[in-house]
């Protein structure tokens, strides 16, 4: 209905700019800007059923590593405390690029990473487990050209997606 995708809009434009207020100032940030190889850190986009949030593996891994970085958990720790506050449904997913791992493959290490993200907001934050899913997407939904470095690096990213239910039961 146009109320929801009001409201949609609505949160999605606070989410932005606590965000920006919390993580960086707005020269860094950029909700519609996706062009390849510029390195954001938090893209926010509209979907279907509600709106995303993509975090550039790069910043919150290691290459390979299933663990958040040490010094990016605070930028995590941002998001998650902005997304608790909303109260809405969320499924972390986890995306990779072409290249296999050495040691795993690209499904493992997309299901781990956003395994890794849950398993934070859970712990750290006490966040509604009721409220979060996971996906591994291995490199199977590609944003960005696989043949090149800055192309693979977009493609290595986790996705926040949150959901609003449109027809309620």
């Amino acid at each position: 209905s146009v109320q929801q995708i009001k409201v949609i809009d609505q949160e999605m434009n606070q989410i932005k700019m606590q965000l920006e207020e919390r993580m960086y100032g707005p020269e860094k940030f950029n909700s519609t800007s996706n062009s390849p190889g510029q390195e954001r850190i938090v893209n926010i986009q509209r979907t279907d059923k509600g709106f995303k949030l993509r975090l550039l593996a790069q910043h919150f891994f290691p290459p390979g590593a299933t663990h958040v970085k040490r010094e990016a958990l605070q930028d995590l720790d941002s998001v998650v405390g902005v997304l608790k506050e909303l109260g809405r449904p969320i499924v972390i997913e986890g995306h990779t690029d072409s290249l296999p791992p050495s040691d795993m493959s690209n499904w493992e290490l997309s299901g781990l990473r956003a395994s890794s993200v849950v398993r934070h907001m859970i712990t750290k934050h006490n966040f509604p487990s009721t409220k979060l899913a996971l996906a591994g997407y291995a490199d199977l939904r590609p944003i960005a050209h696989n043949g090149t470095e800055a192309g693979r690096a977009l493609n290595r990213r986790i996705e926040i997606h949150v959901n609003y239910e449109l027809d309620p039961q």
